[in-house]
Formats: C-alpha cells, structure tokens, sequence
C-alpha cells in the first residue's frame, strides 16, 4: 500500500476513533453521574442512569421519570409516595432498575406485587415505613444483597427470606419482632436491635458467615449454648438486655473482636472471656461485676480495652 492510501486510511479512521472514545466517555459520565432534578431529566432522559429526587414534594411519580429508560438506581427518600405508585412503575414503563436504594419516609403499609419483578435489584432501603409485616415479594428477590427494614412497625416474622442466596446484610433494628425469620445461611451481617426478642434467636445459629451482630435492646435473658456454632463472629452486641450469666460455650468464638454486654445485669465475670484473646474490646459497664474482678480480666486481657 502506498504512503498515500495509507494517510487517507488514518485520515478517515480518525473520526470513527474520535466518535467510539467520546461514546465511551459518555456512558461512563452517565454511570458516574447522579440527577438532582427533574429539569435534567427533561433535557435528557435516556441518558440518566441514576436519579435521586430525595425530599422533593411529589405525591406521585412524576411522569418524566417514566422516561429514563437505562435508569439503574432510583432514591425518592422523603417523599410521600403511595404504594400503588410503584406499580404504575413497572405497567407504564421498562425502567431496568438496578437498585432502588432508598425508599424512606414512603410510609408505606404493604408492598405491591410489582416488587417481585424486579429480578436485578440488588438493594432495597424501605426504612421508617408502617410495614407490619415481612412482604412475601421480597422473597422473590433473588439478586437482593442488602435489605433494610428498620423502624416499621414488624412484629409477624413469617415470611422466609431463606431463598435470597445473596443476602448478605439484613436491618431489622426498632420493630415489634419476637422471633427471628428464617435467613439463609451465607449472611454476614444482622441488626436485630431494639426488638422485643427474649431469647437469643436461635434462627441464627446455622449462619456460619455471620460476622456482625446486633441484639442491643431487646429482652434478652439467656444465651443457648449453640452460639459457639457462629466461629465467623467479629461482633456482637448484647448490651441493654437482661443477661445474668453467659454460657461457657461463649469461649469458642476465638474470632470475637467486639463485644459489648454493658447494661446487662452480670454479677460474675464470666470465665469464658478470658479465653477471647483476639478480643480488641469489651464493654461490661453498667453491669454488677466488682471492680476487683474487672482489674483481674484486664491483666489477663492486656491487649483489650475495657470499658467498666
């Protein structure tokens, strides 16, 4: 080929380069970009990939939004937003939602079937609702990685969350729950705090991954000894709750990195912590231990801050 066609081919190729790298520039700007209003999705719809509307005064959803069709993640935090919103959602468009991370203040009471079809959602934020109830469509998430139902009104826990083999964190703090649902056995972190629990749950026991606990505030009395089965625990939260004593199986979890058992009512150090060595703190005040003793567990625990 000779010099000349070989220009006239770079000289031609430039453009398609050029046109390629500025697409390619575009859809990463359009990944990394988060819309505040809707006067961006009137210029420009199709290209929103993520769209957050927190605490504007909509009582439904506004029609633009029906038109960002590569939508990915979608927050209406503070909104007033009735459920069967969501299902005019899914009916009058093809939004390919990825997440809808926050759904906070929609105060809703139940959730419409329309939930379950959204097959790809990867988080769901559905906070400071009036939800009594675990919604059965959630159990038909099986992409669901991060599930927050906190400070909703829950006290029937039937519903098994067994199946979403991908859940990893789950928010039940500040409900009305008694009984643990069934979960699946690969999560890894659980807010079970200001509930009305009594006993340990023992749903929780064949969670082999879990990591982080939280059970503050609740009514909690006594400990099974089957809690040595959790050997991926790092931390747990037990404080404000009603303990007098610890199980000695509590010794096996060698992983414990974290513990608070302040505003229980223990009047014996438990031996079993002394075992803990991988123990970076510890938190017994407001107990009835003697000052003596916690003296004692500090000298034998030098690497660990104690509060007491």
């Amino acid at each position: 080929m000779s010099k000349t066609w070989i220009i006239l081919a770079i000289t031609l190729s430039l453009p398609i380069v050029f046109w390629i790298n500025q697409t390619q520039s575009q859809k990463q700007k359009a990944e990394q970009t988060t819309y505040y209003s809707l006067k961006a999705i009137q210029e420009n719809p199709t290209h929103i990939m993520h769209l957050d509307l927190t605490h504007l005064p909509f009582v439904e959803i506004p029609a633009e939004v029906l038109h960002c069709t590569n939508l990915r993640s979608l927050s209406l935090n503070g909104n007033w937003l009735a459920a069967k919103e969501f299902e005019r959602i899914r009916q009058d468009s093809c939004l390919p939602q990825k997440e809808i991370q926050k759904l906070l203040y929609f105060k809703l009471q139940n959730l419409p079937d329309a939930f379950k079809e959204l097959k790809q959602l990867e988080n769901l934020d559905l906070q400071n609702n009036r939800l009594t109830t675990i919604p059965k469509p959630l159990a038909l998430l099986p992409n669901l990685k991060q599930l927050n139902l906190s400070g909703n009104l829950i006290q029937n826990t039937q519903t098994s969350l067994e199946q979403l083999s991908q859940l990893q964190e789950l928010n039940l703090a500040n409900n009305y729950i008694q009984n643990c649902p069934v979960l699946p056995s690969n999560i890894t972190k659980i807010d079970l705090s200001i509930n009305t629990l009594q006993v340990f749950p023992s749903a929780i026991f064949h969670m082999h991954e879990l990591a982080e606990l939280d059970l503050a505030y609740n009514q909690i009395s006594q400990i099974d000894s089957n809690i040595q089965s959790l050997q991926k625990l790092e931390v747990l939260d037990l404080s404000h709750n009603q303990l007098q004593r610890l199980p000695t199986s509590f010794q096996q979890l060698r992983g414990l990195k974290s513990l608070n058992l302040s505003y229980n009512q223990l009047t014996i150090l438990p031996q079993s912590l002394k075992q803990l060595k991988q123990l970076e703190y510890l938190n017994l005040s407001k107990n009835w231990i003697s000052p003596k003793a916690l003296q004692e567990l500090q000298n034998l625990l030098p690497q660990t801050r104690i509060s007491y």
